[in-house]
């Protein structure tokens, strides 16, 4: 059974917090959790873009990478903050990959 999962994660920026709402994969196995804001996605020649989150369900962190999602085709790409893919086009995908696929293609698109 595939556990999505939202969460609210909030942010110390300065003296002022603000909060980040996620949409999450959950492993069933083990607790780890990867994360998008389908609020923030972007889109750029019909390639979706949102940044990953990832880490448990008691700690929840933004990283360096990226999900680079051609929804037409069903491509997924991870990219480092450089752009370098280092994983997904290869038709093996995880479950986590398969629901954060799904959750940024069914995003609205920030104009």
């Amino acid at each position: 059974m595939k556990r999505v999962l939202t969460f609210v994660v909030f942010l110390a920026v300065g003296s002022a917090a603000k909060s980040v709402p996620l949409q999450c994969y959950q492993n069933p196995k083990t607790d780890a959790v990867q994360c998008v804001n389908d609020k923030r996605v972007t889109e750029r020649d019909g390639i979706r873009i949102a940044q990953l989150w990832t880490g448990g369900p008691d700690n929840i962190r933004e990283t360096n990478f990226r999900l680079f999602v051609n929804c037409s085709t069903g491509v997924v790409h991870l990219k480092d903050r450089d752009g370098v893919s280092f994983a997904g086009g290869n038709g093996r995908e995880t479950p986590a990959i398969i629901e954060l696929k799904s959750i940024v293609c069914g995003a609205k698109v920030r104009k």
